[in-house]
């Protein structure tokens, strides 16, 4: 039986996106939540569905036609969940999102932990070094480095965003300020003036120039990442200097202490420093000294 007041998928998706829009979320955003959603129209053209048959049908066959990755798909079903809870506000209609899991409801889809690519402490410090007499690229390595801000908060960067000691940055969730070394204020304040911090031999840097600018600094040390990969290499350095979880959190801007744990739980340095000091067998100074094998003996060759 059909809801009458329960609009078309096209039109629920249009209505959602225009919502977003609005709210002047960003141009990617947009983009991957546009190209998620289209899976959700192609397959349900007519009436949006409301059940839990209809949807948990859905997400099955986007699963069995194996088009999505394991993290896609599972963003897939979050911003799907998101335009329902849209909708229920919207039209008045109800969310098979509702429904607990553990009565039926839709299940979450697992996602496997995923070891977040960083540079280490001495290509961090190589990528720095052969940039040097490059204003514009020490610029922005020494923010995101310094500040661990995301590559669209650091390219919407404008000179009145830049203060003593601190800089406001406009990112997906909104102004925030973070507080910035004088090693990086010094740099920023460095850049030639203008009402755009970034730009090039032709005038404001794209958005794609300035990925592409951040690319380039990586090459020239023979490394490759982009602009995430540093904001991860920023976190990771944090905690192996001692930071902790809360101000990490804090600076990275996540909603949630159990997207900064991805960070921590990640750290093996730490959690091989902590292994050593509180092992149960870190004080055993026995006698005891077995014979090493030969994969034990060409690892502790290639170790030294």
């Amino acid at each position: 039986m059909e809801n009458p007041s329960a609009p078309t998928t096209a039109q629920a998706v249009a209505a959602f996106l225009n919502s977003m829009r609005a709210a002047r979320r960003s141009p990617s955003y947009l983009g991957k939540l546009g190209y998620l959603l289209r899976f959700l129209e192609d397959a349900c053209p007519g009436e949006l569905p409301c059940t839990l048959d209809g949807l948990e049908a859905f997400f099955a066959a986007v699963q069995a036609s194996g088009r999505l990755g394991e993290a896609t798909y599972y963003d897939l079903w979050r911003h799907t969940k998101q335009l329902y809870a849209w909708c229920k506000g919207r039209y008045a209609i109800a969310s098979p999102f509702d429904v607990p899991a553990v009565h039926g409801g839709l299940q979450r889809p697992g996602l496997r932990p995923k070891i977040l690519p960083a540079f280490s402490e001495q290509e961090k410090l190589r990528i720095l070094m052969r940039n040097e007499g490059r204003p514009r690229e020490m610029a922005v390595l020494l923010l995101m480095l310094d500040t661990m801000i995301r590559p669209g908060e650091a390219f919407n960067l404008r000179p009145p965003d830049i203060h003593a000691g601190h800089v406001v940055f406009h990112g997906k969730r909104g102004e925030r300020q973070l507080p910035i070394s004088p090693q990086t204020q010094r740099a920023l304040l460095a850049l030639p003036p203008g009402e755009v911090l970034w730009r090039g031999r032709k005038g404001p840097l794209t958005r794609e120039g300035f990925k592409q600018m951040i690319k380039r600094a990586e090459r020239r040390a023979g490394l490759s990442g982009g602009g995430y990969k540093l904001r991860h290499t920023a976190a990771t350095l944090f905690l192996r200097r001692g930071g902790d979880a809360i101000n990490l959190k804090r600076l990275l801007g996540h909603t949630s202490m159990a997207m900064t744990e991805r960070y921590v739980d990640q750290s093996l340095e730490m959690l091989a420093e902590a292994q050593r000091r509180f092992s149960p067998i870190a004080d055993y100074q026995g006698s005891y000294q077995p014979a090493l094998t030969l994969v034990e003996q060409e690892m502790g060759a290639a170790i030294r």
